[in-house]
Order: structure tokens, then sequence, then C-alpha cells
């Protein structure tokens, strides 16, 4: 049985008074808990209960005069958590204004069961594909124009998860992230997939030509090991469904910042009935482009960081590109 809670930011509450907010929400199905939350007035928290198992998501919404379905981005962390990758991703910023809603889900102990270990863990596909349903349900998110980013560890979720409903999204990006070996020899897109990744060469964490990979918590805790292919056989299941020729084509970035020791390029297929692209940061690490700061631990352990593009920026650029799925 699946349970739900909601809680809001006083702000929302106090503009709206106690008995509209809760006759809104009792509308959409969900049961109402006020509490205190430190984020936006446009933030909610949403808690589901999945084999007496709480789960959790924040959802920023912009707010709106007519409650209609919105284009929707669901963003899963690394080895932390929904808000740090808030942060450090800053996607909500690049989207202010678009009325886009995101979603940042938690996984549970701060890594997702995306088949890069052998030890099981809680059904994480069942659990987005819950979410997806109660955020269509409430009529916050619309069907067609459903995307999910992830970053390392959620990065082979989003790949996981579209590889078995990859139906239920608009497109997919993954940033410093491929796909487990396993997930690889058993994945079977439901239809052809829309495909943005990100990857640096020099990634120590996550090896761009495939290898062992050991992810750790902030604190240096060993939380996942295991194996992944390369970014190019990623990229290849992807393109292979896609219907994409064999040839890819390169374009250079302009290299704005000469002296981040790196270059970055754009690897494009032609024929493709979806897009499926790379964007190969040349003597990058485990690091997010842009003018954030290296997002994923300290610029001297995980490598250099790519100044030419914003990773935020890119990723929404290619979802808004994406024509809206049909049913």
């Amino acid at each position: 049985m699946m349970q739900v809670g909601i809680e809001m930011s006083p702000k929302i509450e106090r503009a709206l008074g106690r008995a509209l907010l809760r006759g809104i929400l009792c509308a959409f199905g969900f049961s109402m808990g006020l509490a205190a939350l430190p984020a936006k007035a446009a933030d909610f928290r949403l808690t589901m209960e999945m084999n007496e198992v709480h789960r959790y998501a924040v959802i920023s919404e912009p707010r709106r005069l007519k409650h209609v379905p919105r284009t929707t981005i669901i963003v899963l962390h690394g080895i932390d958590n929904g808000m740090r990758i808030r942060s450090r991703l800053g996607l909500d910023s690049v989207v202010a204004g678009t009325g886009t809603v995101t979603v940042y889900p938690d996984a549970i102990g701060g890594h997702w069961n995306n088949g890069l270990t052998e030890t099981g863990g809680p059904d994480d596909v069942a659990y987005l594909k819950a979410l997806i349903a109660k955020l269509i349900s409430a009529g916050i998110s619309d069907p067609r124009r459903i995307y999910m980013v992830g970053a390392t560890d959620g990065g082979m979720m989003a790949l996981k998860f579209t590889c078995e409903a990859g139906h239920l999204l608009t497109g997919t990006a993954v940033l410093l992230a491929s796909m487990p070996v396993k997930l690889a020899e058993t994945c079977k897109l439901t239809k052809p997939a829309a495909l943005l990744a990100i990857g640096g060469t020099d990634d120590a964490v996550v090896p761009f030509n495939g290898g062992p990979v050991t992810l750790k918590s902030g604190k240096g805790q060993v939380t996942a090991t295991g194996d992944v292919v390369s970014m190019a056989a990623t990229i290849d299941i992807f393109a292979k469904k896609a219907g994409c020729a064999s040839e890819k084509k390169s374009s250079q970035y302009a290299d704005k910042d000469k002296e981040d020791k790196t270059e970055a390029y754009l690897d494009t297929f032609s024929e493709c009935k979806t897009p499926v692209e790379l964007i190969r940061i040349q003597g990058g690490g485990h690091t997010l482009p842009g003018h954030r700061g290296p997002g994923f631990g300290a610029a001297a352990a995980n490598g250099a960081v790519n100044r030419d593009i914003e990773a935020n920026r890119v990723v929404w650029e290619f979802f808004r590109r994406l024509p809206a799925t049909s049913f």
C-alpha cells in the first residue's frame, strides 16, 4: 500500500490560507502535514510510503494562477541527497521563468539501486514510476514532457530507469556516469530514447573508457563498487535503438577558458529517430562543467573543471528542443 503526505513552506500556507490549501491538496489526493521547510515558497516535500518505507522528494513548483500540468524535470543525486545536487547543478536558476517543475527525490541511504552493485536493495525503478504517476495524477506534471537527469550514482539510476521505463520520459541526461556492466547486458529500451551524456576523458571515479568504479560519500566512506562499460558503449546502446548512422560528427565548443586545461566537444549522430549526444570533456575529470565549482568533491581529487560550457544550461537546452512524447 502506498501513502502520500506533503509538507509546504509557511509562506505558501499564509498566502493561500489553511482552508484553501487543504482543499486544493485534498482534491489531488494528498494528505497534508504542514511544517517548516527551509526552501523557497514554491517548494514542498512529498512523502510516499512504499513497502513500509518512507520515500521523500522535494518538489519546486512555480507559482501559477491556473492549475495546468507543467514540464517536469526529475533530478537524481549522486552519493548524497536531492538538496545537494540541487545546489551543485543549479538547474532551478536556468529554468526560472519557464514554468518548469523540478523534482529532487532521495535515495535510501544516499545510494540508488542502479545495478552497479550485486547487493540488491529497494526497487528504485518502481519508486520513480510511482512518483511520476503521483505527479501526473495530481495535475502537477504534463506526461508528455517529463525528463530525468542524474549525476554519477544518479546518472546510472537514470540509465537504468530509461532502460526499463523509458516510455515515461521525453528525454534523459546523465552526468559523469556510464552504464553498469550488468545493466548494459540486460538493457532493453522500450522505445528510441533521447539521451545527452556529459563525461570527462580523465575521470578517475567513473572511467570514461570503462572499468571499476568506487563511489564514496562526502566523508570518504565507500558506498558502492562495481564495473561500468565505456561511455562509447553506453551511447551505442541508445544510438542503435534510435536507428542512428554508425558514423558520428564531432564539433568543438568555443575554448572560452584556455587556462582550464580542457576542451569540450559535442559528438552527435545522423539519421537518429531521436537525439543521442555526448559532450566529451577532453582532459576533464569527475567534475561538472561550468562556473559553479567542481560539484563533486575537491578539484584536486577529482580533476580538471571545464569552463567553456555550463552543465545546467546544456542539459536544459537539450530537453527544451525535444518534441513532446506522443502516446
